[in-house]
């Protein structure tokens, strides 16, 4: 769908360019401008009514609409084409959010207990092979935090916006072997809990990419989605298997283990 626009849209602006200078090249701009109130609004309900939009195509028509304002065809102000485009994305979002709340509630729902072995050395987003990454020192020494919660943990909070060499310090001090608040014990959790965590993080990159691409509003959804599935879980898995939890001890630890998992990466998301 998007190369009809990648084919359409350049021959648009060539024609409105030409336009531009061998038509209206006496007349001034505000003429142009007046031609533009007349033909840009047809135009947009041309271009999206007959080619099927995508979210290849958003990109496209934003630079299209850049380039026309550029060539003084419409006004800086104008927002015909942003407005249905921004129409288009909250739809698309809302579509999107109801497929990835769905498919959690599923996972959610299932009686099947599958498990996923878990630890802090291969799970995702851990801090102890960030902090490898970053080069840290994680052979332990004086001064580092101590006990759940210590000063290397709270330094690591703090610390962000530090420079290279004093993060490493600061992941190195929060990941002391004696300092545990950060790191995730080996340990068994539901399948369904495993993918949700899977899905929490991807939500969360994306977040980030649309942030860097100033994209606020999408980002924004996007962690309200984030937290609609946490606010799913908390919903979801004590109520629906409450009867299991009174009576499967085994049911119960996997529960316990699946809370304790689902908090670890909601602390370390912000860092990873």
């Amino acid at each position: 769908a998007a190369g009809a626009y990648e084919a359409i849209l350049p021959l648009l602006q060539s024609l409105m360019d030409f336009i531009a200078q061998h038509i209206f090249t006496t007349q001034g701009a505000s003429k142009f401008q007046l031609f533009g109130k007349h033909v840009w609004r047809s135009l947009c309900q041309r271009l999206l009514k007959e080619l099927p939009m995508c979210k290849e195509a958003v990109p496209l028509l934003e630079d299209f609409q850049v380039k026309m304002t550029i060539c003084n065809l419409i006004s800086p102000s104008e927002r015909l084409l942003e407005s249905r485009l921004l129409t288009f994305q909250d739809t698309m979002h809302q579509q999107r959010k109801i497929q990835i709340l769905e498919e959690a509630r599923r996972w959610l729902l299932s009686d099947e207990l599958k498990k996923v072995h878990v630890s802090d050395a291969t799970e995702i987003g851990s801090l102890t092979n960030v902090a490898l990454q970053a080069g840290a020192d994680l052979s332990g020494g004086k001064g580092r935090g101590k006990g759940k919660g210590g000063k290397g943990a709270r330094s690591l909070v703090t610390g962000i916006g530090v420079g290279v060499e004093g993060r490493r310090a600061l992941l190195g001090a929060a990941l002391d072997e004696s300092e545990g608040f950060l790191r995730l014990a080996p340990c068994c959790v539901s399948e369904s809990v495993h993918k949700l965590v899977a899905k929490l993080h991807e939500l969360f990159r994306e977040a980030v990419k649309c942030k860097e691409a100033n994209q606020t509003s999408v980002a924004t959804g996007l962690l309200l989605l984030a937290r609609q599935l946490v606010v799913l879980f908390l919903s979801v898995r004590p109520t629906y298997h409450k009867s299991r939890l009174l009576s499967d001890a085994m049911f119960c630890g996997y529960f316990y283990s699946d809370c304790g998992y689902l908090i670890h990466h909601l602390i370390t998301i912000p860092y990873t």
